[in-house]
């Protein structure tokens, strides 16, 4: 399924839009248009934004793809308040993939969650990265990893959470991450965290970072920061 070119999709209340065994591409300023409790879901395929192209989910949409990948790129945004994202890549492959200058927003309650898959923000070898920016929502992953590389920027606030469950987290190659205030924090559990390779995890204003059944390790040039009562 492609739309591109200013083409528009609206799926209205509590209605949903399904693909079995294929993917669905957005490009070029394409409009997906969804209207309280519909949702999109997208089986054995991708879901991929391309070429400029936002999209938002709002008033409790969902946007589902099973043993598929998320896929946002190319100066587009997803955006995201009081709704949910799900990448369930159980018995099969599966991502959320944030990079090259994209942005994903989450606000308002919403969670961003990953089965079995990772969670990658990256950009360019020497260029911009991606930017994640949460606010009072949260990044669950359960059976893989959040990895930020490539310049990515990862901002979460106001009562956000990352939560790496049987996973490991890792930041390298001049990635950033900051936690802003004593309502957030990333939590990993049954698995390590890593911060190497220039990047840069800053923690303020009481804000957690917590890891359980793992190891914390930093090296080749990282920081570090821990401000106003912190806990690591």
């Amino acid at each position: 399924f492609n739309a591109t070119g200013d083409s528009e999709i609206v799926i209205g209340s509590s209605s949903s839009f399904s693909i079995s065994a294929g993917s669905a591409l957005f490009s070029e300023r394409a409009i997906l248009a969804m209207d309280s409790e519909a949702s999109f879901e997208v089986t054995g395929g991708s879901f991929i934004l391309e070429g400029a192209t936002n999209i938002t989910l709002s008033g409790g949409n969902t946007l589902g793809v099973f043993n598929g990948s998320i896929e946002v790129g190319g100066f587009s945004a997803l955006f995201v308040a009081n709704s949910t994202v799900l990448v369930n890549a159980t018995g099969g492959n599966g991502n959320l993939r944030i990079y090259d200058r994209a942005l994903q927003r989450a606000t308002d309650g919403s969670t961003v969650q990953v089965l079995q898959g990772s969670a990658l923000f990256h950009g360019d070898v020497g260029m911009e990265g991606s930017k994640a920016e949460f606010e009072d929502s949260c990044l669950i992953v359960d059976g893989g990893s959040v990895e930020a590389y490539e310049y990515a920027e990862l901002l979460f606030e106001q009562g956000s959470c990352v939560e790496v469950r049987q996973g490991s987290f890792e930041m390298r190659d001049n990635a950033r991450l900051n936690v802003r205030d004593a309502l957030s924090y990333v939590a990993v559990s049954g698995g390590s965290a890593v911060v190497k390779g220039n990047a840069a995890l800053e923690l303020d204003s009481m804000a957690g970072f917590t890891v359980s059944g793992g190891s914390f390790a930093t090296n080749d040039s990282a920081t570090v920061s821990l401000f106003d009562e912190n806990t690591l």
